[in-house]
């Protein structure tokens, strides 16, 4: 009931039903904004971020990051049960863009948008490793996942919205929910969650070569 609440509360913000409508709406109206935005995340990583925190020391963040994780699981979890009830209208295989001005298309847009907005939210992820000088685990491949994911999801909106993408987010926010309450319960207590850390790694592989499958139908 309590994420039903919620989920109705999404579903009854549409996107409009002209591409032109979905234009208007925020990081959506012109490339500018995202790729500011891009640049601000790398300028932070490599100059604005070590700057401030060199004669600094690390930032205790627990607190905050109990609350962004708390977040990331009921958004994440919002999403996935907003694809989940769209899935009798797409697939992994071969589906088409959904262009069309039916109420349907209008709505998995409207997933494909938020979903837009989730990936930049993730980028605090790696905000939080700078403020608490975790230098170590900004790999590239960390860096490329932000940046490609948020950069690609926005692309396919503006071009070929839907399709086999929402197969990718239902899976991919499904994977979340479980990745960020498993930081979550890690921060409140790192016992509770030796077990099935191996586990998650396991998924989460899992779910890379099923997504990987799903885009060559793309």
């Amino acid at each position: 009931m309590f994420f039903t609440t919620f989920v109705s509360f999404f579903d009854s913000y549409s996107l409009g039903t002209t591409n032109s409508d979905i234009d208007n709406h925020l990081f959506l109206d012109s490339p500018v904004n995202v790729i500011t935005v891009l640049l601000a995340y790398v300028l932070f990583i490599f100059k604005w971020g070590p700057q401030i925190m060199k004669s600094r020391e690390p930032f205790n963040l627990k607190t905050l990051m109990i609350i962004y994780n708390v977040v990331q699981v009921f958004l994440n979890l919002i999403l996935f049960i907003m694809a989940a009830r769209l899935m009798p209208n797409f697939s992994a295989y071969c589906s088409p863009a959904n262009i069309s001005h039916t109420a349907t298309d209008v709505a998995i847009r409207k997933v494909h948008y938020y979903y837009v907005l989730l990936k930049f939210i993730d980028f605090f992820d790696t905000v939080f490793f700078i403020l608490r000088k975790k230098h170590s685990q900004i790999s590239l491949l960390h860096l490329h996942h932000h940046i490609g994911i948020a950069s690609t999801t926005w692309v396919t909106l503006k071009t070929i919205p839907g399709g086999v993408a929402m197969f990718v987010f239902l899976v991919n926010t499904f994977v979340h929910v479980i990745m960020y309450l498993y930081y979550l319960i890690n921060l409140l207590d790192r016992t509770k969650t030796m077990w099935w850390k191996k586990h998650l790694t396991q998924l989460q592989l899992l779910v890379k070569k099923v997504i990987k499958l799903a885009l060559v139908f793309l």
